[in-house]
């Protein structure tokens, strides 16, 4: 059997070498009726108890030629990831179950990660469903005023700008400075007495941008305004405090930072909205009682009541699994190791000479950076990187930004970055 094979491989091979279990190399892959028994496992360290980063590439089934530096838009999902869920799969294709208590142990791990109440959060496909969700479930009405930023990603504003459509909600476009300056300041003065909704991402997809969301939650509680988080390039690389920031809505993907399977995300949803606010969407699992025969249905108070219907249980145990080995590999060495090869990179472009930087000193994400370079068409160098290096960076339009961006995996090897410094100099010089 091809999948046997493949998990008795993963056991003998690499993962055994780099992960210490309590059983098995991955630990039980099968479940019972009582539950998923995730894989645990430590990083591999050296003997001076610093991480090998190069044997943490290892644990990525990404091809070896293939220079992935765009994790801010996909974040590829490692081996013990997809040894989860193909065992999930397995399981319940075998049992004929539809693994629904999975949910609630994903949500735990979920919600201890971004610091939450369980019951505030839910699990979604990506950042996009949870906008789209938090968009829909504000009661808008003609006339009302939404606040979103220039710096926005398509995902994050569509769900908004569509309320023009439906129900002639107005935009209003808060214009950031790319160098960080003014930010709370730009954004606050948009705010008229018509202000519904204020929807800003954490950091921006645009050049790793941190806005200041803690005031701004704090100004639209003081004026009764919603708050919306755009998390999705924030989770698995700052630290989150989600009850403690207090947004009525932050949503963010599973497949970007935390390298979570494709698909996955969640929203966190304040215990006011989910009392006082009916959810968009509903089916089985939305409801607390439900009647036909009178047409009369009460809502969960819970944000898993956005989960309706039957669902892949597999891509929330995988999600669980990657926040796993985030935890293992501990987030502050992830900042620093980041940020280390951030700046190494910000000096080998400032020695270039002829390059804008377009990510700011400060409040800046430790992994992100955003550079324009003078007698080059961004677009073009980033495509011609991907085609002729096999480096994979990513054009920045929103904003008008026209820039370049570079986004470092966990998983880059010392000699994927000389690489991308190599072959970028050798671009810029044509």
């Amino acid at each position: 059997m091809k999948t046997k094979s493949r998990r008795e491989f993963l056991r003998s091979g690499i993962l055994s070498s780099l992960f210490l279990s309590t059983s098995a190399a991955l630990g039980p892959l099968f479940a019972n009726d009582k539950g998923f028994l995730t894989p645990r496992y430590k990083p591999y360290k050296r003997s001076s108890g610093s991480l090998d980063w190069k044997r943490v590439r290892e644990l990525f089934p990404i091809n070896p030629d293939l220079h992935h530096f765009n994790v801010a838009g996909l974040g590829p999902t490692s081996l013990p990831v997809l040894e989860a869920m193909s065992g999930i799969q397995e399981e319940l294709a075998f049992n004929g179950r539809d693994g629904r208590w999975h949910y609630k142990q994903a949500r735990e791990k979920l919600a201890e990660f971004v610091d939450a109440d369980e019951d505030s959060i839910s699990f979604t496909r990506n950042t996009t469903e949870g906008m789209n969700i938090a968009a829909q479930m504000i009661p808008f009405e003609e006339g009302d005023e939404v606040i979103l930023t220039d710096q926005d990603h398509i995902g994050g504003a569509a769900p908004f700008v569509a309320l023009q459509k439906q129900k002639g909600v107005k935009i209003k476009l808060a214009k950031l400075n790319p160098n960080g300056e003014n930010l709370l300041e730009d954004i606050l003065a948009q705010i008229t007495p018509k202000t519904k909704a204020i929807s800003v991402c954490h950091v921006c997809c645009t050049n790793g941008m941190i806005l200041p969301v803690k005031e701004i939650v704090e100004t639209c509680k003081k004026k009764n305004i919603f708050s919306i988080v755009d998390g999705a390039q924030a989770v698995g690389m700052l630290p989150l405090h989600l009850d403690e920031l207090g947004a009525d809505f932050y949503a963010a993907s599973g497949h970007k930072w935390l390298y979570g399977p494709i698909g996955t995300g969640f929203l966190y949803s304040s215990q006011k909205v989910l009392e006082t606010l009916d959810p968009p969407l509903v089916g089985a699992y939305s409801d607390r009682s439900f009647d036909l025969d009178s047409a009369a249905i009460t809502y969960l108070t819970e944000a898993s009541r956005n989960e309706y219907g039957t669902r892949n249980p597999a891509n929330v145990v995988g999600l669980a699994n990657a926040i796993t080995l985030i935890n293992q590999l501990e987030l502050k060495a992830i900042q620093i190791r980041a940020k280390g090869l951030r700046d190494a990179f910000l000096d080998f472009l400032k020695d270039l000479g002829q390059i804008e930087i377009l990510s700011p000193v400060e409040r800046a994400h430790p992994a992100m950076l955003s550079f324009r370079s003078k007698g080059h068409d961004s677009k073009e160098l980033v495509d011609s990187l991907r085609s002729q290096k096999r480096v994979r960076l990513r054009h920045v339009y929103e904003g008008n930004l026209d820039a370049v961006r570079v986004s470092i995996p966990i998983y880059a090897s010392d000699e994927d970055f000389n690489l991308l410094l190599l072959a970028l100099k050798e671009m810029l010089k044509r």
